[in-house]
C-alpha cells in the first residue's frame, strides 16, 4: 500500500485500503496495528515520487527538474525502503500484545463491507488506465532525461487518464459526485496561503531573525 501511494497518491490509498484492512481484521487481527501501519506506510511511500503527494508535485514543478520521476526515485527509493523496515520493527514491537494474543476487534455491521458491490467493468477499466498512466509517466520522464522535449508533463497525463475513465464508464456522474473536493480545496488554499506569505516577505522577515547560517534546518524549511 505504501508503494502504491507513491504512484496513486497517499490520500487515495488511505481511503481505498482502509475497508480492505477492516475486512482482513475479521480473520482475528486487531485493527489498531493494521490501521496505524497503513497511516505510516502511505506517508512514507508517498515521498518516493513527485506524484505521491501534492507537496512533492509542487517541488517537482517549482524546481525545474527535467525528469522528476527519475530524480525522486533515484534519491528516495533507498530511504523509503529503510523507513519501511524501521516502521515494521517499531510497530511490531509496540503492538506485540495485540499480535501475539490476537485480540480481535468487536465488529458490528456498521461498515457495510459485506454490502459493497464491485463494478467489475469499471475496475478493469481503472486497472488498465492506471497501468498505462504509470508507464507513460516513466516514458515521458525518460524522454526528458535524454534531452527530448516531450511537450506534456505528469499533470497532463493524470488529467488525460481521469478523462478516459470518465468517458469509458456509464457512472461518470457518480464518480464526480464522490470526488473528495474538500481535500482539493484544502491543498489549493494551503498553497495560496503559503505563496501569499512569501510574496508579503513575512517568511523572509521571520527567517531573518531565526537563521544564522545557510545550511541550518530552519533555512531549508523557510526556503
Amino acid at each position: 500500500m505504501g508503494t502504491l501511494s507513491a504512484f496513486l497518491m497517499n490520500d487515495t490509498i488511505a481511503l481505498v485500503a482502509t475497508p480492505i484492512l477492516l475486512s482482513i481484521a475479521r480473520t482475528g487481527i486487531n485493527t489498531k496495528p493494521l490501521l496505524i501501519t497503513l497511516a505510516f506506510v502511505v506517508t512514507i511511500g508517498s515521498t518516493m515520487t513527485p506524484i505521491g503527494n501534492p507537496q512533492n508535485y509542487l517541488i517537482a514543478v517549482e524546481s525545474g527538474m527535467k525528469a522528476p520521476m527519475i530524480e525522486f526515485l533515484k534519491y528516495l527509493t533507498l530511504p523509503t525502503i529503510v523507513n519501511y523496515i524501521v516502521t515494521y520493527i517499531i510497530v511490531k514491537a509496540y503492538f506485540r500484545r495485540y499480535l501475539d494474543l490476537g485480540l480481535p476487534y468487536n465488529y458490528n455491521d456498521g461498515y457495510g463491507l459485506d454490502t459493497v458491490k464491485v463494478d467489475d467493468r469499471l475496475a478493469s477499466i481503472c486497472k488498465v488506465v492506471v497501468s498505462l498512466m504509470i508507464i507513460t509517466f516513466f516514458i515521458v520522464n525518460v524522454g526528458e532525461a535524454l534531452g527530448y522535449n516531450m511537450y506534456i508533463d505528469m499533470g497532463h497525463i493524470a488529467v488525460a487518464a481521469a478523462l478516459v475513465i470518465l468517458l469509458l464508464t456509464g457512472k461518470r456522474f457518480a464518480i464526480l459526485h464522490n470526488v473528495n473536493y474538500g481535500i482539493i480545496v484544502l491543498f489549493i488554499a494551503m498553497f495560496i496561503f503559503i505563496h501569499a506569505l512569501a510574496k508579503t516577505s513575512f517568511i523572509d522577515t521571520i527567517s531573518s531573525y531565526l537563521l544564522t547560517t545557510d545550511d541550518t534546518l530552519l533555512n531549508i524549511v523557510f526556503s
